[in-house]
């Protein structure tokens, strides 16, 4: 007898199959552009030939314009510069507090000396209270100075992330194709 094949259940088991070799290759369409022009704007523009003819087919594939890749480079690149000023920013608040641990220490010391010497006299009690004192006003003067801010420069990222959904966001291909479509002329009638 011969076997009998449940034709709409293999049809939609086939069809099922395709749909996700789609959408598997959208997303490895979609994270090769990425990463390509994410590279392309660290290299100035350029790539070795493998990665460029990845990028290339990635892009053919996506449907992306080359000016939208000299846009979507132009934002990497934006990216890497803010970020590079936030690194200077946090640099620079790491060197303010980098004494903090010296003169922590040096305010413990004062402090367990100054308890040691409490019992033995008064004269030495006040020299030890003026080290004290010399070391919180050290200590104070440094620890509460106010760190800069970078807060501007993470709202310019994550603006530019924002208004760049197809580079950082999950899009489905059609929510990719409207994004990335060239505006049309709006024709009266």
């Amino acid at each position: 007898m011969p076997k009998e094949v449940a034709i709409v259940e293999r049809l939609s088991r086939t069809l099922h199959d395709v749909h996700e070799h789609a959408e598997r290759r959208f997303r490895d369409d979609v994270q090769t552009y990425r990463s390509g022009v994410q590279a392309m704007a660290s290299a100035g523009g350029s790539l070795p030939e493998a990665d460029a003819e990845k990028l290339l087919a990635a892009t053919q594939s996506l449907g992306i314009s080359p000016d939208r890749m000299v846009d979507d480079s132009t934002v990497f690149m934006s990216i890497a510069n803010i970020q590079k000023r936030i690194d200077a920013i946090d640099a620079r608040n790491a060197e303010r507090q980098a004494p903090l641990p010296q003169l922590q220490s040096n305010y413990n010391e004062a402090r367990t000396i100054w308890g040691k010497v409490k019992s033995e006299c008064d004269q030495r009690l006040a020299a030890a209270q003026s080290a004290v004192t010399d070391a919180e006003r050290a200590l104070a003067k440094v620890a509460n100075q106010r760190d800069e801010r970078a807060d501007d420069e993470r709202q310019q990222i994550q603006q530019l992330r924002d208004r760049n959904p197809h580079l950082f966001a999950t899009l489905t291909s059609d929510e990719m194709r409207r994004y990335l479509a060239p505006s049309q002329p709006i024709r009266l009638l």
